[in-house]
């Protein structure tokens, strides 16, 4: 009986360690001190640069604009998940050159061979960028050490966002998702901008005042367990706040229709709205001025969604 009570408990052990999230400080919590300038990645526990450049690490605990949350030196957006984000450049001309950055990370452990795993991390588009690239993508890899050509690595992902989905959105993060099946040579996790300057991989955006594609990064995952990645923290909560911009209203539509609670800040962090509302009711907003508000939606104190709305 004993036996049999060992083994059983070997295999749940077992189960539960494959289905576990791969990768450490997935949504950047961890880190040696708050951040005090751009390029400090290198305080994010876990995380680091590839190849020598500087990506970034913004932080709500940070005291300094340049990277603090939300508000900072690429623009303002708050954290799809707890207090921090990375942000890296996909492309930025400096000419005659172009620049790329990338963040990798050791795995909790190796990838098993033959096992489909899971991959899901979320981006969003720096208000200040002039363009957005057409893939983002998590390439694994046994060492550290990737082919380069300049700064551009040449390293095929096994996961990357559809070119179908247009990756210039400043307001909402956006899921890279998809999965792919494990050699088990798989030790690292590297994540950026896989492919070179033809004119079909750069696209330009409708504002922007930097000649580059910047963006943020937040909430990595990797698992053998579809149900892991899928149920982690998502805007796939089927939370719409609308209209954006606004004028005289803003709503909130959410599945299931319950009650629930909308909070609205300005962006020097004082508290314009807090009320519990109905699904699809609409807010008066015609006293409050023209510009950039941040809002968390809630049921039953979960937060479901965070994010920006602008008024014209």
């Amino acid at each position: 009986m004993k036996n049999i009570l060992f083994a059983f408990c070997f295999l749940v052990a077992i189960g539960a360690s494959q289905a576990q999230n791969l990768v450490p400080n997935p949504g950047f919590e961890n880190f040696s001190t708050c951040p005090t300038s751009t390029g400090q990645i290198v305080k994010v526990v876990d995380w680091h640069n590839y190849a020598g450049l500087t990506p970034d690490y913004f932080n709500s605990c940070s005291v300094v604009f340049s990277c603090s949350v939300p508000s900072n030196a690429v623009g303002t957006q708050t954290t799809h998940g707890g207090n921090g984000y990375t942000g890296i450049f996909a492309y930025q001309f400096f000419d005659p050159i172009v620049v790329r950055e990338y963040i990798t990370t050791k795995l909790i452990q190796p990838l098993q061979p033959g096992t489909r795993y899971w991959v899901k991390f979320y981006t969003s588009l720096a208000d200040g960028s002039m363009h957005y690239v057409n893939r983002l993508g998590a390439y694994f890899s046994q060492t550290s050490t990737l082919a380069m050509d300049g700064y551009l690595v040449t390293e095929v992902p096994q996961v990357q966002s559809d070119t179908a989905v247009h990756l210039s959105d400043k307001v909402e993060w956006i899921p890279i998702t998809g999965s792919f099946i494990a050699n088990g040579t798989e030790n690292y996790l590297t994540i950026g901008h896989f492919h070179d300057d033809d004119p079909a991989n750069i696209q330009n955006t409708a504002s922007g005042t930097s000649d580059h594609a910047y963006y943020l990064i937040d909430d990595v995952f990797v698992s053998s367990d579809s149900l892991t990645v899928a149920n982690q923290p998502s805007v796939h909560e089927e939370v719409d706040v609308y209209p954006s911009p606004f004028k005289e209203f803003i709503s909130v539509r959410i599945a299931g229709g319950e009650e629930i609670e909308l909070t609205v800040h300005d962006i020097k962090g004082y508290k314009i709205i807090d009320q519990k509302i109905g699904n699809g009711w609409k807010v008066n907003t015609e006293d409050l001025p023209k510009g950039l508000f941040f809002y968390e939606v809630r049921r039953n104190g979960k937060v479901l969604k965070k994010g920006k709305v602008l008024k014209n």
